[in-house]
């Protein structure tokens, strides 16, 4: 895997030309910038680098934005900063708020399209903050018990008081359930049960929001993820040019 000595950004769109307008100037601003225009291409760049940020059009031409935010989860140890490139309704913002794309942006304005790219990566305080909100952690599967039955499923989103969950088939808003995290080896955890219930529903899941009883718990897990990031020391000296 090549680490980059900087502020790294993977570039996928279906305008190659455009792609290359944008690594000219990004690159005169101090960023190292890769660009491809399929999802395959995407995923050979991401399993031989590690890059900072991605900026994704909508849709490709074997693919989406989603399919590849997804991808990455799944194969990925370290999420980069995820940014979509195009025009989105707030319905589709939010659904890709939820598995986690951290930026919008607009191709039909181009000098903001490269301020907020700036701020958001070369910006140390902003680079921070969505790089916190970013993590995911592959050292724990999910167990979800309700009604009785246990089904496994993901966590897309972790948030202050619960998480987004994805899985097949939505369940009934406000059911009792309760959630099982168990947890690598490396992670020196035991597994734990927090209680809650579901709120509100998403494309593929549904908001787990943790019981007042066992919030506690929840917030000593947050702190200790944070803790075990193994990469954040090394990213947020990148960020700060340090």
């Amino acid at each position: 895997m090549i680490r980059y000595n900087g502020n790294s950004i993977l570039v996928v769109g279906t305008d190659e030309a455009y792609a290359l307008q944008m690594r000219e100037v990004l690159e005169e601003r101090g960023a190292i910038v890769r660009y491809c225009i399929t999802l395959v291409q995407a995923k050979k760049n991401l399993s031989k680098s590690d890059f900072d940020m991605i900026i994704c059009s909508k849709s490709l031409n074997d693919g989406s934005a989603r399919d590849l935010i997804n991808w990455c989860k799944d194969n990925l140890s370290n999420i980069p900063i995820f940014s979509a490139l195009g025009e989105y309704t707030q319905l589709e913002k939010k659904q890709l708020q939820n598995i986690g794309v951290k930026n919008f942006f607009s191709r039909n304005n181009a000098s903001n399209l490269l301020d907020d790219i700036s701020r958001a990566l070369f910006n140390f305080d902003e680079f921070k903050k969505n790089l916190l909100e970013s993590h995911y952690e592959k050292g724990i599967s999910y167990e979800l018990k309700v009604g009785g039955k246990k089904i496994i499923v993901k966590a897309q989103n972790i948030m202050d008081r619960g998480v987004f969950l994805s899985f097949e088939a939505p369940l009934s808003v406000g059911f009792p359930a309760t959630l099982f995290l168990n947890f690598a080896d490396v992670l020196n955890l035991q597994s734990i049960s927090l209680r809650g219930d579901l709120q509100g529903e998403f494309a593929g899941g549904q908001y787990f929001q943790v019981s007042k009883e066992d919030m506690k718990q929840w917030e000593n897990l947050l702190s200790h993820l944070c803790k075990k990031q193994d990469d954040v020391t090394e990213f947020l000296k990148k960020a700060s040019g340090r």
